[in-house]
């Protein structure tokens, strides 16, 4: 008995269980599957789908492809999604390791455990059910800089006893960062930015000698300015591995090369499809739009990522659309959107937004009320900071599910970070307060029914995929054998495809004879290769010349006459011819008239 009390007790012990079991809970309990479908694109690039096992997964760094095609010499693994639960794992674990290293003394207190479990609770969610490879980044990146945070002033205020558990404490932040870094770059600038602050409010506290203090602690400005020194070059480690890795990433784009031509197109169709989208309003800019030759169709597929048609809307075209995107401004009308994105964003019953909102008030109140007013004021200028980041969004068209719910989840580690901080005393835990148990006992109760709604709403949404959805497995099953015809997909048909296939990969070549119009590896180099197997430059050129070969069939429930207009708008004229439809698809092969 005493022997299991010492392991509960014992932070790391603690750490590991309550992670372990929220990680089987979120896998067994719930469905898990991909939150957008960027993260399946990346995954058949990095699977070698549509032929062959490529290191350039577009978002994400070359370094992290090419770890990618080491592990894929283990076939029938889905690499992509185990390192994202692996890392997030390590990340969650870690952070709340330092929680309670933060909050408890041995043997003492339990507040510090009851507010561990309700972080994991409101953050299990969005971390491992719902995947998202911009959200993991953040979520990774933001643990790795709390714990460099913490090892940090451990090392610089010289607690030897220390040392050897903040030197595994800071590998694993390293490790954590670059992971963040390769994964998704601008996640990683995300979580520098929004824990920014933080870093320099501890650089100040070490510097000061604020706060505790080793036996024996040097006074003095010249003294401060030593202790700082450790600090700086352990976070100036961090940016040379930014900086290193992004230079890594940018060689193998280089100029001139299938990838680097590639990179510079994805740009200037990133610039127009999900940056500059205003420009395609026909209404307002068909002057520009028919001096470059693109229709009212050809505006409306593009916004509806139709867009794979690089010889219509090339490089050239792309960069001239891009410069004649409006300038944004900020009025009324922006206010309003920004009001309206934000209710609708976190003004609901989730278990991360119940989460932040009830650590937010505990936390301004407890640190008020224990005049603690250096950390007062460190969680109000990362609320300004969070609502700054807001602003930046919803100017710049960008708010997004992803985005937010990563500054929320980055702003929790902090808040935790914060209130995990000399949470115990010799005196016990006062009990009959608010920052007491009764307070994070009822904050628990009320995350916990959040988490319960999203179990149902996670089921009843997979059932609901399940009945709705084409048979994507069983169409690709079949196509397998008919290797002869090339199929080309609509974007949106397939946007479903591999929602729920987290852990399940493509076999190298599984879909060397499909494309879709509009995906984001839509004409990268292996696409390319493909169509060149059959002929083709891309999609719509396949769907043009296919109409006399007839070995090209268009798989499409939901745009097939825009693409017909396309089709008779730039190569000539065309009807569809409507094919059985198969698996809850509709299927059309393209005849040119008078043939």
């Amino acid at each position: 008995m005493k022997r299991s009390k010492r392991l509960i007790l014992d932070p790391l012990f603690f750490s590991l269980l309550i992670n372990v079991s929220v990680l089987f809970a979120a896998l067994v309990l719930h469905k898990p599957f991909f939150e957008e479908n960027d993260d399946v694109n990346f995954c058949l690039l990095a699977e070698g789908a549509f032929g062959s096992v490529d290191p350039h997964i577009i978002c994400s760094n070359v370094l992290l492809g090419r770890l990618y095609g080491v592990l894929h010499l283990m076939p029938g693994l889905r690499w992509h999604s185990i390192l994202q639960y692996l890392f997030l794992f390590i990340a969650l674990t870690s952070v709340s390791y330092v929680f309670l290293l933060r909050s408890e003394r041995p043997g003492k207190g339990s507040r510090g455990r009851l507010i561990c479990i309700l972080f994991l609770l409101a953050v299990y969610y969005e971390a491992y059910v719902s995947l998202q490879f911009t959200k993991t980044a953040a979520i990774v990146s933001g643990a790795g800089y709390i714990l460099l945070l913490y090892a940090a002033e451990d090392i610089c205020r010289g607690y030897h006893e220390r040392k050897r558990r903040d030197i595994v404490i800071s590998v694993i932040a390293y490790l954590l960062l670059l992971y963040g870094i390769l994964m998704r770059a601008s996640s990683f600038k995300l979580a520098t930015l929004l824990l920014m602050p933080a870093g320099i409010y501890v650089f100040f506290r070490i510097v000061s000698g604020s706060g505790e203090k080793t036996e024996g602690e040097s006074k003095g400005a010249v003294a401060g300015i030593k202790r700082g020194v450790p600090f700086v070059i352990m976070f100036v480690a961090v940016l040379c591995m930014l900086v290193v890795t992004q230079k890594i990433d940018g060689a193998a784009y280089a100029k001139g090369t299938d990838w680097g031509n590639f990179r510079e197109y994805q740009l200037a169709r990133a610039g127009v499809i999900d940056l500059g989208y205003e420009v395609l309003d026909y209404d307002v800019n068909s002057g520009i739009l028919d001096e470059l030759g693109i229709s009212r169709n050809d505006a409306e597929m593009y916004l509806t990522w139709q867009f794979g048609d690089d010889n219509v809307l090339d490089t050239a075209k792309l960069k001239q659309l891009v410069e004649h995107t409006p300038q944004r401004t900020f009025d009324t009308d922006d206010i309003k959107a920004l009001a309206q994105s934000i209710y609708d964003d976190l003004f609901v019953f989730t278990p991360l937004i119940m989460g932040i909102m009830l650590f937010a008030v505990y936390g301004l109140i407890v640190t008020f009320i224990e005049k603690k007013k250096g950390q007062f004021a460190l969680l109000i200028m990362h609320f300004i900071l969070l609502f700054g980041i807001f602003v930046y969004y919803q100017y710049k068209g960008r708010w997004n599910h992803r985005v937010v719910y990563s500054s929320l989840f980055i702003l929790m580690l902090l808040i935790v970070y914060v209130l995990s901080s000399d949470t115990a005393s010799d005196k016990g835990e006062t009990a009959g307060t608010l920052s007491g148990l009764p307070a994070v006992a009822g904050m628990i109760m009320i995350t916990a029914a959040a988490c319960l709604g999203t179990l149902l709403g996670n089921r009843f949404d997979y059932n609901d995929h399940r009945r709705n959805a084409p048979d994507y497995t069983a169409f690709f099953e079949d196509i397998k054998e008919h290797k002869d015809t090339l199929y080309v997909g609509d974007t949106f048909t397939f946007q479903e495809m591999g929602r729920y296939d987290v852990f399940k990969p493509y076999g190298t070549g599984e879909l060397d004879s499909f494309v879709t119009v509009g995906s984001w590896y839509g004409n990268t180099p292996p696409v390319k290769q493909l169509m060149g197997r059959y002929g083709y430059t891309n999609p719509f050129d396949a769907l043009a010349k296919g109409a006399g070969e007839g070995n090209v069939i268009l798989v499409d429930n939901l745009f097939a006459d825009k693409k017909l207009t396309f089709l008779n708008e730039h190569y000539g004229s065309f009807s569809l011819n409507e094919q059985p439809a198969a698996y809850g698809l509709d299927m059309y092969r393209i005849k040119r008239k008078g043939e």
